[in-house]
């Protein structure tokens, strides 16, 4: 009799151990996720005068008339510097679907309210992500018709990509957590070293513009630390794959 009571014990040991994981990820996450946000709202490009400094959103813009850019001389890519927020939303939308797996599939004497409760569950924590990805649309009407333009054509497909991958969460959660660890290193690497790599690019006709040497602003600084504390956590998740051998 003492053995048959030991089994929900472990399973349900295992379960909060489980979970005391997730809540450590989840706040590794939430920082390195947290600070890639506010880099990308923080000045990248430093200025005495306050109104002369640029972030992420007047990147977007300034570029595009630069000289070297409008010469024709200087390629840019503009989209890269939405990634931080695009990757912010996905690294946080696969949590989400992740910790929505814990909880396995709903047997089918389940009631029509608790489905519908589980798939509430299952979504509202989507909100944010699809807010975030959500802001590297264009603005509408090219929300809906951005594929016509050249101007916003690569912030359309970049945004509704962004969105449909998020709605594809819940079921991309219950991928092995190797899988899992090693999309957010990537996340982590690609939204804070492209738009680095583009905004280097252009570094020099920017200073030429100011009449000044520039260096790198602290959201920048803020962009590249959360996208580090990003791959972390990806790194912990292979680490822990490893040890579980899923």
């Amino acid at each position: 009799m003492a053995r048959k009571g030991r089994g929900p014990q472990v399973g349900s040991n295992r379960s909060g151990e489980q979970r005391g994981r997730g809540g450590r990820e989840m706040v590794l996450l939430g920082i390195g996720v947290g600070l890639m946000l506010l880099g990308a709202w923080g000045p990248w490009v430093p200025h005495p005068i306050a109104g002369l400094s640029l972030n992420l959103w007047d990147l977007v813009e300034v570029v595009q008339y630069l000289p070297a850019v409008r010469a024709g001389t200087q390629s840019v890519i503009r989209e890269l510097f939405f990634l931080p927020l695009w990757a912010g939303g996905l690294a946080l939308a696969w949590f989400f679907g992740h910790l929505s797996g814990w909880g396995g599939a709903a047997s089918d004497a389940t009631s029509r309210s608790a489905r519908l409760f589980s798939y509430l569950r299952r979504f509202l924590p989507l909100a944010l992500p699809l807010f975030l990805v959500a802001l590297t649309l264009p603005p509408y009407p090219d929300t809906l018709t951005g594929y016509r333009s050249a101007e916003f054509r690569g912030r359309f497909y970049l945004g509704w990509t962004g969105l449909f991958l998020v709605l594809l969460s819940p079921t991309l959660g219950r991928l092995p957590r190797r899988l899992g660890g090693g999309l957010l290193v990537l996340l982590g690497l690609g939204g804070a070293l492209l738009p680095l790599w583009q905004y280097l690019g252009v570094q020099d006709d920017l200073a030429w513009v100011y009449s000044l040497p520039l260096g790198w602003g602290w959201g920048l600084l803020v962009t590249l630390v959360g996208g580090a504390v990003l791959v972390a956590t990806g790194l912990a998740f292979l680490v822990q794959s490893r040890s579980t051998g899923r």
